[in-house]
């Protein structure tokens, strides 16, 4: 977690899904689990994780909203104030390094 940034979580994740909320920045390493996703609500952004390695940017006073794929594959949802999906985009890692 980066500074000036704060992590909402319950005391315990219900049974089938993992929701945090963020403001501010945060780097974050998730294991797939396709019974329990993992949620990153930040403003009116969700981030669903399916099994990567991503930074999220979301500081109140700023006007965008980042998201940094390093590895894996994330689905983006923009939500309205009803907190219906209006956007949504799915972010792939197409590069592959290769040792030589």
């Amino acid at each position: 977690m980066n500074s000036a940034s704060k992590l909402s979580y319950p005391q315990e994740f219900s049974s089938y899904l993992r929701e945090i909320k963020l403001e501010g920045e945060a780097f974050f390493e998730v294991k797939k689990n396709a019974q329990k996703p993992f949620i990153v609500n930040a403003n009116n952004l969700d981030i669903k994780v399916l099994g990567t390695k991503f930074n999220v940017k979301s500081y109140s006073n700023e006007k965008n909203i980042e998201t940094t794929l390093f590895s894996g594959k994330v689905s983006v949802e923009l939500k309205n104030a009803e907190n219906k999906t209006i956007k949504k985009a799915i972010l792939i890692q197409f590069y592959e390094e290769f040792k030589q």
